[in-house]
């Protein structure tokens, strides 16, 4: 599993609507059980807007934009905003949270992340990687990499159908 560090190696992703990935990708994140940082069995329902950051403690840009994140679920109630980690457990990642003082849902997909991840169009492997999916379950925007705060705000306004990605 890659994680970049730098932006000359970031890759950037806009996917709109019409070359989004199809109903069947988006159903494999309906369907895995993950965890939630009490080692509970949790799903992710459709029918929210959602936006979805795959991310790990040992990536410097995935702990680097999780502060954006927690900003994100402070400011905007309507969306749901949620990390899976990748390769954590579930008393890491609640470790890891209690210590940044994160409260945006948190889930672990433990050794099954990364074959999530690639159904849900990262090929590569990247971490971070970031979806945002509308309430009728369409991914709208997807990022490898590290992603900006401006990015995750167009993203929210996105799965809200507030205007058109670019």
């Amino acid at each position: 599993m890659l994680c970049f560090r730098s932006w000359p190696f970031l890759v950037l992703i806009w996917l709109l609507a019409g070359c989004s990935a199809s109903p069947r990708e988006t159903t494999a994140l309906f369907t895995a059980t993950l965890s939630d940082v009490e080692g509970q069995p949790r799903r992710i329902a459709p029918g929210i807007p959602l936006i979805v950051n795959f991310w790990a403690r040992w990536c410097p840009p995935c702990r680097d934009e999780m502060p954006d994140f927690q900003a994100l679920h402070r400011r905007h109630s309507g969306v749901r905003i949620i990390g899976i980690a990748i390769g954590e457990s579930p008393a890491d990642v609640r470790a890891f949270a209690r210590q940044h003082g994160y409260d945006y849902e948190l889930l672990s997909a433990g050794a099954d992340g990364p074959t999530l991840m690639r159904t849900l169009g990262n090929d590569a492997g990247v971490l971070p990687y970031t979806l945002a999916i509308d309430a009728g379950g369409r991914i709208v925007a997807a990022k490898l990499g590290r992603i900006s705060a401006s990015e995750l705000e167009r993203a929210v306004e996105a799965v809200r159908g507030d205007r058109a990605t670019r």
